[in-house]
């Protein structure tokens, strides 16, 4: 450091250049996300647009069928791989496919986690499946215990349903693979030989919940059925507007999930508070991609829709409005993805993070304050509302 008064190194030059760069880099971003929010204001003369009758059936046709379909597809690809892998000691050579299928499944769950409504929040599915955030450690506590019971019933098909949900979903086959501990699986001895098919036993239980939900969201499902053939007798979903209002209200609460719970908490206010341990995902390094996967779901579950020529001409620019900043902050975590995430919390990678947050914020705006109203659709509660 120099003297009080004396001249600068080089290099105190050249941090403050990066930090006076990355702070007009922000000033702009923020300005340039202004602007484009008032772009897309409702006016208070516009006319509402008019919504497509088969709303229903070109989002479960176009996102919600495929999208359940994967999630079932990875989940079974992972249990099947799994399982002649642990029968074989784990070895170091079958590792890079299972890690590849895990990252995959997850891949499948960042489109299907947006559908937070009907089945997902049935019989505690979408907890039973994706257990987080788990600020308390439960998962790490209670898988601990598990594996030192090692009680071979915990294996038998259908046997963690029962159990609590710490132990049934994602974030514990995740444990199991790359949590502490989980270096040793290849070691041959029967307490890792356990922990292995611990591990394909609960990839197995979400396989099973992903089937029961690609049989409620089929065209002979109870949901699938009043979603795509809304009607007055309907239980839920009797006329094309409940059925907006649902995609709307889930289209905002995963985008509310992403600003607050994924992405402010991992960052904190401040490079220095930041904390990868909060990051989805974080013990097998997949929290960028999947946020990413997570933000171009978004967009994809949007354009099924297929809105572009049912807003009003006033607010048609919405549509391509919201499918561009998607892009944008689908590209801004994508940036990041295949870096250490303490790399890309620090300085200068975090400006993508911040980029990705300052969009989601933007994001909401519009969905809440331009789209759902540019149809007159009312969102109501959430599913966090309360939290």
């Amino acid at each position: 450091m120099p003297l009080a008064g004396g001249p600068a190194t080089p290099a105190v030059v050249a941090l403050a250049r990066r930090k006076t760069s990355s702070e007009t880099y922000l000033r702009r971003l923020v300005t340039t996300l202004v602007l484009t929010a008032a772009a897309f204001g409702i006016s208070a003369n516009a006319t509402a647009g008019t919504l497509p009758a088969d709303l229903g059936q070109r989002l479960a046709d176009g996102y919600i069928r495929p999208a359940t379909a994967q999630l079932l597809e990875r989940s079974n690809s992972l249990q099947t791989s799994l399982v002649p892998w642990c029968e074989a000691g784990a070895p170091a050579a079958g590792r890079a496919k299972i890690d590849e299928n895990f990252r995959l499944l997850l891949d499948a769950w960042a489109r299907v986690e947006l559908l937070r409504f009907g089945p997902m929040i049935g019989d505690n599915r979408f907890e039973r499946i994706f257990f987080w955030p788990d600020a308390r450690g439960a998962v790490p506590r209670q898988l601990g215990l598990a594996l030192k019971a090692a009680d071979p019933a915990a294996l038998a098909p259908g046997a963690l349903r029962a159990r609590s949900v710490a132990v049934q979903g994602l974030p514990a086959v995740e444990f199991l693979l790359f949590g502490d501990g989980a270096d040793t699986l290849s070691d041959g001895s029967p307490a890792s030989r356990y922990r292995c098919l611990l591990a394909a036993a609960t990839t197995a239980n979400v396989r099973d919940i992903s089937a029961e939900l690609v049989d409620a969201w089929s065209a002979t499902g109870d949901t699938g059925r009043a979603f795509t053939e809304p009607k007055a007798e309907n239980s839920i979903y009797r006329n094309t507007q409940e059925v907006a209002a649902e995609a709307f209200k889930a289209l905002a609460t995963g985008i509310k999930f992403l600003r607050e719970a994924k992405l402010a908490p991992m960052m904190g206010a401040t490079a220095s508070e930041a904390r990868a341990q909060r990051g989805t995902f974080w013990r097998s390094g997949s929290t960028a991609r999947y946020l990413a996967a997570n933000v171009r779901g978004m967009g994809d579950f949007y354009a099924a829709a297929q809105l572009a020529d049912s807003y009003s001409s006033e607010e048609r620019s919405a549509d391509s409005g919201f499918l561009t900043e998607i892009a944008s902050a689908q590209s801004s975590l994508q940036a990041i993805a295949d870096m250490p995430l303490d790399t890309a919390l620090a300085e200068p990678n975090r400006r993508h993070l911040t980029l990705a947050k300052l969009i989601a914020d933007n994001l909401g705006s519009m969905v809440g304050g331009v789209i759902a109203p540019a149809f007159g659709v009312t969102l109501g509660f959430n599913a966090l509302d309360g939290d």
